[in-house]
């Protein structure tokens, strides 16, 4: 019996489907807190869990001069892989902002603490067709 072969893209480069799945036992940590930092070949994800201490007095509170915050996970991606998470990201927070009512008067007063553009997230047009396919098919 002869093997069907794989076709080959352009590239001859012959294209295997990927599996996903998630091993038994796998972690599963909250964040609360991000740090993205990038080298020239590659984007670096700190994921942090704010240690909130217990305090039993405004006056206990007042005196603390800091919290921790402890990395649960770090993620390293390339470039490209940047571009497909910032355009899924934005495409799932706009599906996410249309059902559970997320107001931009809400997002405005996160961007006042952060630099980012909420108006040009939520403009569709900055997604070209292309990237929007790449995003979905993510």
């Amino acid at each position: 019996m002869k093997r069907k072969r794989k076709p080959k893209n352009e590239d001859g480069v012959i294209a295997v489907p990927i599996e996903r799945y998630f091993p038994d036992g796998i972690e599963t940590h909250y964040s609360d807190d991000l740090v993205i930092q990038h080298s020239e070949q590659a984007f670096f994800f700190s994921f942090f869990e704010v240690e909130r201490p217990i305090t039993l007095a405004e006056d206990e509170a007042a005196r603390l001069r800091k919290v921790r915050a402890k990395c649960v996970s770090r993620i390293v991606v390339t470039p490209e892989q940047m571009w497909s998470i910032v355009i899924a990201a934005i495409k799932n927070f706009r599906r996410f902002a249309d059902k559970y009512g997320v107001s931009i008067e809400e997002l405005k007063k996160a961007e006042e603490e952060e630099v980012i553009d909420i108006e040009s997230i939520f403009a569709k047009e900055d997604i070209s067709e292309v990237d929007q396919a790449k995003a979905e098919d993510k």
